[in-house]
């Protein structure tokens, strides 16, 4: 067997180390997206929402979830990537802290 069959072959010879089909299995841990919704967001950071969300709000130079709270929700809503859901999520993440889009 050469040793690029060895490498190839290694991940099945350690089922414990994880699902054996990779990447394809359910994520449960801490880099599940689940567990990542349920974590509280600050106001000087924003929330876990999709990267193209995310840059369109740096692209208008907001940083902060504070920054964000003085944002017509029309105007966010305007942005290029900003979807319905990331803008759910921010209203949500707001009102952890008692403040809403204007």
């Amino acid at each position: 067997m050469s040793s690029y069959s060895r490498i190839v072959l290694a991940p099945t010879l350690f089922p414990s180390r994880g699902h054996p089909r990779g990447s394809a299995a359910p994520r449960d841990g801490p880099a599940g997206s689940r567990y990542l919704r349920l974590m509280p967001t600050g106001l000087d950071e924003l929330p876990k929402i999709g990267a193209p969300a995310t840059r369109a709000l740096h692209n208008a130079g907001l940083t902060t979830l504070r920054e964000v709270a003085d944002v017509p929700r029309q105007e966010l809503a305007n942005l290029h990537g900003m979807g319905p859901k990331a803008l759910r999520i921010i209203e949500e993440a707001l009102a952890k802290h008692g403040l809403e889009l204007m």
